[in-house]
């Protein structure tokens, strides 16, 4: 993910590349055992490029 991040900024800048993350990503049978850790990490390391942004989104629970 930051190698992306790392090739697009080269080209376009950090002030005009973002990333959405969905620290809740347990569709399609992915997990993680630690997302604050992992998100957090990739977090601050796009804060450190110089990112324009960073969403962080959640999906809802539904218990229809």
């Amino acid at each position: 993910m930051l190698e992306i991040a790392d090739a697009v900024i080269s080209v376009w800048g950090a002030k005009r590349v973002g990333m959405h993350l969905a620290p809740r990503g347990d569709s399609q049978d992915m997990h993680d055992s630690n997302p604050p850790a992992t998100f957090g990490y990739v977090a601050r390391e796009l804060g450190r490029r110089g990112s324009a942004s960073c969403l962080r989104a959640n999906t809802l629970d539904r218990t229809d």
